[in-house]
């Protein structure tokens, strides 16, 4: 028996059609009369949405035929529902291979968005809200599937997959999805949160008027009550549960509420009420399924023995056994063999006792020849095993060398690769102070020429006061020509440090002046590289700002990876800002650096400090620098934190502690 029956939630009817088919045979009289293929399809999947709760293997037969339509018309949005249909029924019956098959099928046709031009339309829908629709309920099934074989992770992430998708198209599509939620959470023993989705279901089934499949919903609540041994609550739910399954017509919520008040009325010891819901999961319209029939039986089993009578108690549970075994393939042809058979075993067992009791003096001597071999073997296994433990480290430490002289050299490719970024920047930046040095140095030379013009004229014609003035202009030339001669040497000094390999010593550093300095050449070497662009730099720097011991080559670094990451955000905005400030926070100073791009996708946000991950076209970059980044303001204690929201554009913060 299955250890998970799925439930379903608006698999077809309430995320489609919106009503109940009432009236199978009119749809099957309708499906002989109609000559179109999109009409043929659409009654095989009303029919096969009708069985859902009823007949797996008509769903299956139904949905087979809509799907086989849809493939002769190539029409591949029905091919995915018809695909979901079958997969769904198939869940429930246990055939997960096949059923994994058509999900699979499903979602490679409705995650393409190309497939909205190939279908037919049903229900007034436009095709990319007919692909959405499936695409959310491929999920769903593949939810159901994950969580009949177990795997909880899975199971939760497809149905959270199913409310995002569904919410793109509407909000109250997603009341199935949080029924199983609160399900998935009940099971893994999380009470509240199986609850707050049960509820939330709940009040979105009221409202939208959606009923049919709030039974399974009721049954859910009720039994996160049961589990409390909260039982009042328990039967209030378990018992609107069966009403409002009565009323809607839903055998399989039906069954389940009888199930859970059988249960419940014998944990109560209420032995009449027992046997009555007991009796009602046998004569449930669906019972014929080997899975409901089997639990029916056995609650039966359990109903009699709990009213005292043991032959029709005994009854039920050979009853139960030869189902469950059918289920498995496996044949037991009456209850009394299995009561042979168990009798059997328990005579064997006390031979083997006996026996036990009589072989004690001959199992002591074999267990010490054996006790001295095992000591043998492990001796000797133990002298293997150092030998290839030795190996072993011999090639961990090859390894480990040759990781090492790979990072060195990755780390080497990153700081060069910045290096090139630079080099534009630089240029522009050492341009200005040559021009100046050069512009001054031929002022000077004039001024020279004026002088020595004066110098040649007899004592008596010299303008001393004309003297005085070009010699103090000179000087003035002068001071400003080693002014910008400092600067140049600065810059170069600058460069030649971002681009040698660090000692590792930390010095005292004006963090403002590096920001300032880093943000001025990124933004002249992306001017270099794109001579159109322009954009608004701000800074708001915290003048207070204390000194921090650093490697100033390791910050310049992040800091530069971090700015040139901006403008490529940037690149193609209509206004763009980039802004660097900084300021003290208690113990640590921050660096914040912002622009007004498109902003970081939650998809890719938690990936960006991963080693190699880049999204730069193939050969832009090394997917190293943010990694790099992360690694080294890790390693003064401090953090870099992301905040970005689409279209809102993006915050890198680096936060350093100002004792390191």
């Amino acid at each position: 028996m299955k250890k998970y029956l799925a439930i379903p939630a608006f698999l077809i009817i309430a995320f489609f059609a919106k009503a109940q088919v009432s009236y199978p045979d009119s749809l099957r009289n309708e499906l002989n009369l109609v000559s179109t293929d999109s009409a043929r399809c659409l009654l095989n999947r009303l029919l096969s949405e009708y069985y859902s709760e009823k007949q797996l293997d008509s769903v299956v037969y139904y949905g087979e035929h809509a799907l086989a339509l849809a493939r002769e018309n190539n029409k591949q949005l029905n091919i995915a529902g018809a695909s979901i249909a079958c997969a769904f029924s198939l869940t429930q019956d246990g055939k997960y291979g096949k059923a994994l098959k058509y999900i699979l099928e499903a979602l490679d046709i409705t995650e393409n968005a190309a497939s909205e031009k190939s279908g037919w339309l049903f229900y007034g829908m436009n095709a990319r809200e007919y692909r959405l629709r499936l695409l959310a309920f491929a999920h769903h099934t593949y939810a159901l599937l994950q969580g009949n074989i177990g795997n909880i992770d899975q199971e939760l992430f497809h149905y959270k997959e199913e409310i995002r998708i569904a919410e793109q198209v509407d909000s109250g599509s997603t009341q199935g999805a949080y029924m199983n939620l609160g399900n998935t959470y009940s099971r893994l023993g999380k009470p509240d949160s199986a609850l707050y989705y049960g509820f939330k279901s709940d009040s979105m089934a009221r409202s939208s008027g959606e009923l049919y499949y709030s039974g399974w919903n009721l049954c859910n609540i009720g039994n996160v009550y049961f589990k409390r041994k909260d039982y009042d609550r328990a039967k209030k739910y378990y018992y609107q549960a069966f009403e409002l399954s009565r009323e809607k017509g839903n055998e399989g919520s039906l069954w389940a509420s009888s199930n859970r008040l059988f249960h419940l009325y014998s944990a109560e010891k209420n032995a009449d009420s027992s046997l009555y819901f007991a009796k009602l999961t046998l004569n449930s319209k669906i019972s014929d399924e080997v899975n409901y029939l089997t639990r029916a039986y056995e609650n039966l089993f359990e109903a009699y023995a709990l009213k005292g009578q043991p032959d029709s108690s005994n009854k039920y549970l050979g009853l139960a056994f030869t189902t469950r075994d059918s289920a498995y393939n496996k044949k037991i042809d009456n209850l009394s063999d299995f009561q042979q058979l168990t009798m059997n075993e328990q005579l064997r067992l006390r031979e083997l006792e006996k026996e036990k009791i009589e072989s004690q003096g001959r199992v002591r001597t074999y267990s010490l020849l054996a006790g001295l071999a095992i000591f043998l073997i492990i001796g000797l296994l133990l002298i293997r095993n150092n030998r290839q433990k030795r190996r072993s480290n011999k090639i961990l430490e090859n390894t480990l060398s040759n990781l090492k002289a790979t990072q060195s050299q990755l780390i080497q490719s990153e700081k060069m690769a910045s290096l090139g970024e630079l080099t534009a920047g630089i240029a522009h930046e050492i341009q200005n102070p040559l021009n100046f040095v050069n512009n001054f140095s031929e002022v000077n030379r004039e001024l020279i020429d004026e002088i020595m013009d004066e110098w040649s004229k007899g004592r008596g014609e010299r303008d001393e006061v004309l003297e005085k003035e070009l010699l103090l202009d000179i000087r003035a030339n002068g001071e400003k020509i080693n002014e910008h001669g400092k600067r140049a040497d600065a810059i170069v000094k600058s460069m030649l440090q971002h681009s040698r390999t660090s000692s590792g010593e930390k010095e005292l550093t004006d963090i403002n002046a590096l920001c300032d300095e880093y943000l001025r050449l990124a933004y002249h070497g992306m001017r270099a590289r794109d001579n159109s662009f322009n954009a608004e730099l701000k800074t708001d720097f915290d003048l207070q700002l204390p000194g921090v011991e650093v490697v100033p080559q390791n910050i310049g670094r992040v800091i530069l990876n971090i700015i040139n990451n901006a403008f490529q955000a940037v690149q193609n905005e209509k206004n763009p800002i980039i802004s660097v400030s900084t300021k003290q926070l208690n113990e640590h100073i921050e660096i914040r650096i912002s622009d007004n791009g498109p902003g970081i996708p939650d998809s890719i946000k938690d990936k960006i400090f991963q080693p190699f991950f880049t999204t730069k076209p193939t050969g832009q970059g090394t997917g190293l620098g943010l990694s790099l980044s992360y690694d080294l303001i890790n390693g003064y204690g401090g953090q870099i934190i992301v905040q970005s929201q689409l279209n809102q554009g993006s915050n890198f913060i680096i936060q350093l502690p100002i004792q390191l």
